[in-house]
């Protein structure tokens, strides 16, 4: 059996066996706050000479090698949490363009942001995208969705202190165009302003809740929270199995269609067989926007912040390539649980890349790994920042603070 390590140690001969030395040195204090200070400038300067300038430092300094303790590691997580420093867009509302992934089209995106934000204030923002009903035949009928989206919710940015964003999306398709679009929308709003990537709401009405029924579980470990409202779609067990960590606050009308209701109710039966966290408020009316549960879906996401450690993740219907949670394997349907502060059990065949962080386990001490319950390695992990940094990079997601991962196969 191979073992690779990425910030390990050493590589373990054995699988098994457990490392008798101590861990590699960290970084001394004076060194440590030099590329604390310099990692933001690194990261998010937007002045090109003085980012190449902070770029030369950063590499001439070799920050990239440097070992961490927790208490810096932690340190370091909350400066990438923060945020950039240098946004620089003063107005609080804007349209944007954002790329489907189809070419060069873009569709049409309202936006506005809480009064909380001032440029360069060096903090991050929730985000809620709401999504129109429909479907949209035409970019002019989805833009209309979009405005009575971005008129139902606008004001409520305010309240839960972030960014509202309503999408203008045509078609009929709940697929890769459609997660595309999702997707960027955080990651411009998180140029212009830093968004938490740890308190993303996907919500919609109808179309919308569709939308909303068909990507969320799909793409679970971006968002902390899904309310769908009024709409009529089951997506099955195996679907709904992806939300063993992520909430949803489903709204319904009694008076609607009558399928709407009956999938509507179908739906919670497979979350409350399975288990998960969920709130399914059935309200007298129809196909209705039913905006008297607004506050309290945002007291629900204020609760409810993305679970990215989470002790046991799920993974079903896997997209080819994708990191889930700490977890990434080919395999197609899997398991994975953090047994205690010292040990991971894996429930897959094939190769595995076990992602590591403090928040999990205690990597002052060995971790061990276990597929089905049979160890495949045993040895201490240490933090490294370079590893922390390539990771986000990777993924495009500051609050991913990893600092080691370990794949087996």
């Amino acid at each position: 059996m191979r073992v690779l390590a990425s910030g390990l140690l050493v590589l373990l001969l054995p699988a098994t066996a457990a490392r008798a030395d101590g861990p590699a040195a960290t970084a001394d204090s004076r060194t440590f706050l030099r590329a604390a200070k310099l990692l933001p400038k690194y990261l998010w300067e937007t002045r090109p000479k003085r980012s190449a300038k902070a770029k030369a430092a950063w590499a001439k300094n070799g920050y990239d090698d440097l070992r961490l303790d927790k208490k810096q590691f932690r340190k370091i997580a909350a400066v990438l949490a923060d945020g950039s420093p240098f946004t620089h867009e003063k107005r609080r509302g804007k349209t944007l363009q954002v790329p489907t992934g189809v070419g060069d089209e873009t569709v049409l995106v309202h936006t506005i942001i809480t009064t909380k934000y001032k440029p360069g204030c060096r903090k991050s923002f929730p985000i809620l995208i709401t999504m129109h009903g429909g479907p949209a035949g035409s970019k002019s009928r989805a833009k209309e969705g979009a405005n009575q989206q971005y008129s139902a919710w606008q004001s409520h940015a305010h309240s839960f202190g972030g960014i509202v964003a309503a999408p203008a999306i045509d078609g009929d398709k709940t697929g890769e165009r459609e997660w595309a679009i999702v997707r960027n929308i955080i990651a411009a709003l998180d140029e212009l302003y830093n968004v938490d990537r740890n308190r993303v709401l996907l919500t919609g009405h109808s179309w919308g809740g569709i939308l909303t029924w068909q990507l969320g579980p799909r793409h679970a470990q971006h968002f902390s929270l899904l309310a769908p409202f009024v709409c009529a779609v089951n997506p099955g067990r195996e679907h709904l199995a992806n939300c063993r960590n992520l909430p949803i606050y489903s709204v319904q009308g009694k008076r609607d269609n009558k399928w709407i209701v009956e999938t509507g109710r179908e739906r919670i039966e497979v979350l409350k067989a399975l288990g998960y966290t969920y709130e399914y408020r059935e309200m007298p009316g129809g196909h209705d926007q039913f905006g008297g549960e607004f506050p309290k879906i945002l007291e629900w996401f204020q609760k409810h912040p993305r679970n990215l450690f989470a002790k046991e993740v799920v993974r079903t219907r896997r997209a080819d390539g994708e990191l889930w949670y700490w977890v990434r394997t080919e395999a197609t349907e899997y398991r994975a649980k953090i047994i205690d502060r010292h040990t991971i059990d894996i429930d897959c065949e094939g190769e595995v890349e076990v992602f590591l962080s403090d928040e999990m386990l205690d990597l002052d001490k060995p971790i061990v790994i276990r597929r089905a319950g049979v160890g495949v390695f045993e040895g201490r992990v240490d933090r490294r920042l370079g590893f922390l940094l390539d990771h986000i990079q990777e993924t495009g997601d500051r609050t991913r603070a990893f600092a080691a991962s370990v794949v087996i196969d």
